[in-house]
């Protein structure tokens, strides 16, 4: 998609976010950041964008991996309202919207839904066009071994995992903490690059990962 105004929602992490973009600008922005809130407060800024801004041509969601309600809300909502509107409706990696706004070149390992050892990471490198993924986003745990890329000489690191100095500090190549973009703008970012093509409403699934048959969870992602 190019141009046009989108409505994008993310609600993987702590909270949610919605973002309103015209030609990729953002016209308004709501993000709060408390937990399991996504249910009470994504359709009130929705009907808040709406009622000032008028209806978006497009909309844009996070489908995660991350919180497994904030998530099936997020998707939920975006459904419904791209089918209630007849407009097109695009998707993108929850992960990935986490890395939007790094310098190109840049590593950065993103991560969200952190319960004790066990979280979602996805790595990428950020390039002129977009993102590269390193390997698919994974259920990991932490304190297994990462298998990083030869060239990945420096991470930045996005969500839980960078609020964790100690962890930060056992990694085998030097890291520190990043926050990009709000995570609707990631996405609205990702899912609107020329060339990416809309989904259909009811075909669309939340990314709800879980280890793959026949590998233990902490396996090391790309190993």
């Amino acid at each position: 998609m190019s141009g046009g105004v989108v409505l994008a929602l993310d609600a993987a992490g702590p909270g949610a976010s919605v973002a309103l973009l015209r030609d990729g600008r953002a016209l308004a922005e709501i993000r709060w950041v408390e937990p399991r809130s996504a249910g009470t407060r994504l359709l009130a800024w929705v009907d808040d964008l709406v009622t000032t801004f008028g209806r978006p041509e497009a909309v844009a969601v996070g489908i995660g991996p991350g919180s497994f309600t904030g998530v099936r809300v997020a998707v939920t909502a975006a459904k419904t309202l791209a089918w209630a509107w007849g407009v097109p409706l695009y998707a993108a990696s929850s992960l990935a919207a986490q890395a939007v706004g790094a310098p190109v070149g840049a590593w950065v390992l993103t991560s969200l839904e952190r319960r004790g050892s066990a979280v979602y990471v996805g790595l990428y490198r950020v390039g002129r066009d977009g993102l590269a993924a390193a390997w698919p986003d994974t259920a990991w745990t932490v304190g297994q071994a990462l298998a990083l890329p030869a060239d990945a000489e420096r991470l930045l690191v996005a969500g839980p995992l960078g609020d964790d100095a100690a962890w930060l500090a056992t990694l085998p190549v030097p890291a520190e903490p990043f926050e990009g973009v709000s995570p609707a703008r990631g996405v609205a970012w990702l899912a609107t690059r020329p060339g990416v093509a809309p989904v259909a409403p009811l075909g669309l699934e939340p990314a709800y990962l879980r280890p793959p048959p026949g590998r233990a969870a902490g396996a090391p992602p790309g190993g």
